[in-house]
């Protein structure tokens, strides 16, 4: 199976919640993450074009193609099961309007949702979703 990855800051609270949040509902087990602070996110995230310390966007590389802002949220959401799956209808709303709620969003995220000192450590059973 060839498993999308999710590149996120890991230092974001927003940022983890969201990432906890995918890890409980992805029962199909699609996804795979990885910190962009971390040194393997940082390669990955290189070799795909991207600058590795721009921590500003959610990055979702799915069937070797890049997404990010709320399309990538957007396309998490479809492969989640139901009801969640249904986030993705909000693709309606053109994405200039998605993405600058998203950067508003990402702007100031430290400042609504607080910032950790570390990233985030896997406990036992997640360490496999973890690149």
């Amino acid at each position: 199976m060839n498993h999308s990855i999710i590149f996120f800051d890991g230092v974001c609270n927003l940022c983890n919640s969201f990432i906890n949040f995918i890890i409980d509902t992805d029962k199909k087990r699609i996804y795979r993450y990885s910190s962009l602070q971390s040194l393997e996110g940082q390669k990955l995230v290189k070799s795909i074009g991207q600058t590795p310390y721009n921590y500003k966007s959610l990055i979702l590389v799915q069937n070797n193609i890049m997404y990010q802002k709320s399309t990538a949220v957007l396309k998490i959401f479809r492969e989640l099961s139901f009801p969640w799956n249904l986030g993705y209808y909000f693709k309606i709303i053109p994405a200039f309007i998605r993405d600058y709620v998203y950067s508003i969003i990402a702007s100031n995220r430290y400042n609504l949702f607080g910032k950790r000192n570390t990233c985030r450590v896997p406990n036992d059973e997640e360490k496999q979703l973890f690149l």
